[in-house]
């Protein structure tokens, strides 16, 4: 609930460091190419799709570079 009341124009997505990977998902290490897995469990919370999060949170990301 309380991540909701965050505008989604400002959310970024990253996986933990490479020794924190999710213990349910049963892998060692954590690295990039589970992003889109983070984004499905985090879209519902602003009513978007994984891609849609995933789109939403590269064009911040290039906003706050762009800086």
């Amino acid at each position: 609930r309380e991540l909701a009341t965050i505008p989604v124009e400002r959310v970024v997505i990253e996986t933990d460091a490479p020794d924190q990977a999710p213990r349910s998902w049963q892998v060692e290490r954590n690295e990039p190419a589970f992003l889109p897995r983070i984004a499905e469990a985090l879209a519902p919370v602003w009513g978007l799709s994984a891609n849609e999060l995933l789109d939403q949170a590269h064009d911040t990301l290039q906003t706050l570079l762009a800086k």
